[in-house]
């Protein structure tokens, strides 16, 4: 095992795949949706492969928000009669899924604390 002479590195580990763990039964009590709990696994194994040297599942889920001067665009075009209803979708669904994973992984990741 990669993280057998590394104990800080076997306790983030051991950290994550609690968190994973907790997504996927989340996911079968239906409390997070699939696009969420597809963006929330990639997060866990993005960071089991960094686990030797920090978590980084944090980093990778914080960066879903970095929209920017895109998502302030996508709040104006809202306004457009033409295209205003189908914007508005797509930024609704996007600061839905958005909230699904942040909620996800606070409640998710002090389980996980909980239990190490």
């Amino acid at each position: 095992m990669k993280n057998q002479d590394n104990p800080i590195a076997e306790i983030r580990s051991r950290y994550l795949l609690e968190v994973k763990a907790a997504y996927m039964e989340h996911y079968e009590e239906g409390l997070v949706a699939a696009e969420s709990i597809f963006i929330l696994n990639n997060s866990i194994n993005e960071a089991m492969d960094k686990s030797e040297t920090e978590l980084h599942d944090w980093v990778y889920l914080s960066g879903l928000v970095q929209y920017g001067c895109m998502f302030k665009l996508g709040i104006r075009m809202q306004k457009m009669c033409c295209i205003g209803p189908i914007v508005h979708r797509y930024v609704y669904s996007d600061v839905k899924m958005i909230y699904d994973i942040f909620q996800n992984y606070m409640v998710c990741s002090n389980h996980a604390l909980e239990l190490l």
